[in-house]
């Protein structure tokens, strides 16, 4: 009691001071009110910043809100990226041709040759894989490649009828006869697949190849039953491999290397 009559005059009103400063010094954490604005010029009182960036949002005609496009929305192909795809594929089609017509003159063993383009196809895309571990490439498993077998049995009768045809006939002749093959694709697609046929435009420009191949063979002074029975069986399937090949692409989900593997494997 007798130091609490030392104490100097106002010191009983240091504590309540130092308590109101340190509680004024504490972060509000609380959510900031602002007025937000609506279409008509009027502020709404209460309104957070969450709220008012909502409402300040830009909008489109149809009520969608304005946001960047991502890549996982898809977007829509170049023409200079088809218009290059196409053009190769072409050339390596026309390349490819031409190699084999000259391996089947050197080494007539059409299944030798196409042992030799499988195995080094499968072969480059393992060294690929060993070089870029990262790459989009999927080795062997049962439950996609159970659906290829298929689908590799008939591309390999594609190419062996193709090889076994290039004994025969000339080069010209085999892409004469491919170049048919979109007609068979359209149809069978529209019965397999749904897909619509071709409007006439398309109609007329198929009827041009279909005419023009004809005229190829009344005028081919090399025609061979035995290289035409091979074409034959080529055009009938590579008619069947383009489309179920295609089905396979849509219902089994891989990369474009993926596909090359399995289907050479």
């Amino acid at each position: 009691s007798h130091m609490q009559q030392h104490k100097k005059p106002g010191s009983c009103h240091v504590a309540p001071v130092l308590a109101a400063m340190g509680k004024n010094s504490e972060p509000d954490s609380s959510p900031r009110v602002r007025p937000a604005t609506t279409g008509n010029g009027a502020d709404v009182i209460g309104a957070s910043h969450e709220e008012a960036d909502e409402e300040s949002a830009p909008a489109l005609p149809n009520g969608a809100n304005a946001t960047m496009a991502t890549p996982e929305q898809g977007v829509a192909t170049p023409k200079k990226a088809v218009a290059f795809g196409i053009a190769l594929y072409a050339a390596c089609s026309s390349t490819l041709l031409l190699i084999n017509k000259v391996a089947m003159h050197m080494v007539p063993d059409a299944s030798f040759i196409l042992f030799c383009q499988f195995l080094s196809s499968s072969v480059f895309v393992r060294c690929l894989l060993c070089y870029d571990p990262e790459a989009d490439i999927e080795l062997l498993r049962w439950e996609k490649a159970r659906p290829f077998l298929l689908a590799c049995l008939v591309f390999f009768i594609c190419l062996f009828a193709n090889t076994q045809a290039l004994k025969s006939v000339n080069v010209e002749t085999v892409i004469v006869a491919r170049s048919c093959s979109p007609i068979a694709v359209c149809v069978l697609e529209h019965f397999t697949l749904g897909r619509a046929l071709p409007n006439m435009h398309g109609i007329m420009a198929l009827c041009a190849i279909a005419g023009g191949a004809v005229m190829y063979v009344v005028t081919d002074s090399g025609f061979q039953v035995e290289g035409y029975t091979w074409l034959a069986i080529y055009f009938v399937f590579i008619v069947i491999e383009m489309v179920f090949v295609k089905f396979v692409v849509e219902t089994i989900p891989m990369s474009t290397w993926t596909r090359v593997y399995y289907n050479n494997t």
